[in-house]
């Protein structure tokens, strides 16, 4: 795999209660070699939840607080790209979520691992990472 893709509770546990993590996803997003992301797709997903009121973060400014956060853990900002807007013409209608879809579709399109608890991305052929005791 290229990298991590975080899914949105994933990196505000990682970045608020690292201890809701199971061990091995923490191990996994702490000494990974290669990148990790967040994606813009998280950022849209936490901005509409905060603007409902579902969503509480320590910055009313989503923007200064997603990049402060991600440069103090080193994760970074995924774009989202023509290709992975495309990928999503072929993803299978396993799964209605519009934001979960789009992460499985950057993270096919990028060979990513993505670090979810969501049971309904195993509906997807792609590499989950949280946790393998199970």
């Amino acid at each position: 795999m290229n990298g991590l893709l975080l899914d949105t509770h994933a990196w505000l546990w990682a970045i608020t209660s690292p201890d809701k993590l199971p061990k091995h996803a923490r191990n996994r997003i702490t000494s990974y070699d290669g990148p990790v992301y967040l994606s813009t797709i998280s950022v849209m997903e936490m901005a509409i939840k905060a603007s409902l009121g579902k969503l509480v973060l320590a910055d009313a400014d989503i923007a200064r607080f997603v990049t402060r956060v991600n440069a103090e853990s080193d994760i970074r900002l995924l774009d989202v790209s023509l290709p992975q807007i495309a990928a999503l013409q072929s993803l299978p209608w396993r799964h209605r979520d519009p934001f979960d879809r789009m992460l499985i579709a950057q993270a096919n399109v990028m060979s990513l691992s993505i670090v979810t608890r969501d049971p309904s991305f195993t509906l997807y052929d792609v590499d989950i990472v949280w946790d393998r005791a199970k």
